[in-house]
């Protein structure tokens, strides 16, 4: 082969190489708007659904309607979603006509089926709107849920049991509380606020003393859930008995809430705890239950070494009856400590009170 055909042959090559990259990336380019359509198509006819099915079921709240199409299967989880969140916030007649329009729809059928789903998001928002619906027929089905690995379905398993009913439910919550070591509190706490305090007073109070020390000050959270007077009580009895740094801070934290002026005296033992946790727990409390009588106490917590000790006394201070701006400015000024000083200064630039 001669110089100039290989000359050629080289040239047409490149030429071919650069022709299926050019339509190579025209391909891509395409294929990205094309995508881009799509998406943009979807997000519109989404929220046209949503804008839609809104004014439905506000309207359904104070009147049913006498027919309603079907929801169509791709926007079971968009309706789900809207349903639930409007839902939660209603009581009475109002949530009955909700219920009732789902069961109008089919989608109660569609929610049972869903529980079943392998998308663990699916069944989670299953899981709520069966609950929402205190759906009878569903809840052993629930209660199976109700023990499996994921924590998140589960607790939206044993919040919808307990929607459902409250007494049937406190026995899968509490084994649950019984053999968990680890969950979202918060979300817990959504669930007992949701019980009867007298269902779970007594289940609560018999698992915090059967429960290892480490559960306890978690468990002892929930108190402020069931009675307050066996709150109170526990709480007591605890700081009398235990000698564990999480528990008493636990017990403390009780008696912010549930605590009066009796229990001044047991409070102040923990000022000079060696945590400083506990020591930050007993200054709020007695900010809570105490007087101005407690004042030379609180006062003296300004010069912990710990800021957040410091900063937890001069809100005390703060919120104890008859503390006026006026007497709290008077109190910053007569500081000698350095600490003291610019703790009950900040407390008072934080209230917008200089």
């Amino acid at each position: 082969m001669s110089l100039i055909q290989t000359h050629i042959l080289i040239v047409r090559i490149s030429m071919y190489v650069g022709l299926f990259f050019f339509i190579f990336s025209l391909l891509v380019f395409s294929i990205i708007v094309i995508n881009r359509m799509v998406l943009n198509y979807r997000k519109k006819r989404e929220a046209k659904f949503i804008e839609k099915w809104h004014k439905i079921i506000i309207e359904s709240m104070h009147q049913l309607p006498d027919s309603v199409e079907r929801v169509p299967k791709r926007h079971y989880e968009s309706f789900f979603i809207m349903w639930n969140n409007i839902q939660d916030n209603l009581l009475g007649r109002e949530k009955e006509r909700l219920n009732e329009l789902l069961k109008m729809l089919g989608m109660d059928k569609v929610a049972t089926k869903m529980l079943d789903s392998k998308s663990n998001v699916k069944r989670i928002l299953a899981a709520l709107v069966l609950g929402n619906l205190e759906h009878e027929q569903a809840y052993d089905r629930l209660e199976e849920v109700s023990q499996g690995k994921s924590i998140h379905l589960v607790l939206a398993a044993l919040h919808s049991l307990v929607k459902i009913d409250q007494e049937r439910a406190i026995r899968p919550l509490f084994s649950f509380l019984k053999t968990k070591k680890s969950y979202p509190t918060y979300k817990m706490g959504k669930i007992m606020s949701d019980i009867d305090s007298n269902l779970i007073s007594g289940p609560l109070l018999r698992l915090i003393e059967e429960s290892p020390v480490e559960a306890v000050p978690r468990l002892m959270l929930f108190m402020r859930y069931a009675d307050s007077e066996l709150a109170a009580t526990l709480a007591k009895n605890k700081l009398s008995s235990s000698t564990d740094s999480e528990v008493i801070s636990a017990a403390l934290k009780l008696l912010n809430v549930y605590g009066d002026a009796r229990d001044v005296s047991l409070v102040k033992r923990f000022l000079n705890d060696e945590k400083p946790f506990v020591r930050m727990s007993a200054a709020i409390a007695l900010g809570s239950i105490g007087t101005q009588s407690e004042l030379p106490d609180l006062e003296k917590m300004l010069s912990d070494f710990d800021w957040w000790v410091r900063l937890r006394s001069a809100e005390a201070i703060r919120s104890l009856p008859g503390m006026t701006r006026e007497k709290t400015r008077d109190l910053r000024d007569k500081q000698i400590d350095r600490f003291a000083y610019d703790i009950l200064n900040h407390v008072i630039h934080i209230e917008g009170e200089v």
